[in-house]
């Protein structure tokens, strides 16, 4: 079985220029706005909104004695 990347362009230049002439930079970019868009993070458990309010706390007292 053969992978190639989704991002990579594998067409002739002349079919590449027609398409768009998009960079490697510009399909990375749309990929992660596509993956940003559809992504939709589950909340956190109560516990673990906790646990993250202790260690920023823990850090901020820390910060604080500097």
């Amino acid at each position: 079985e053969i992978w190639f990347p989704k991002l990579l362009d594998r067409s002739f230049y002349q079919a590449w220029v027609d398409g768009g002439a998009s960079g490697m930079e510009e399909r990375c970019r749309k990929r992660k706005d596509e993956i940003l868009r559809r992504h939709s993070p589950e909340p956190i458990s109560a516990d673990i909104a906790r646990a993250l309010d202790e260690v920023v706390e823990a850090a901020r007292r820390g910060l604080s004695r500097r």
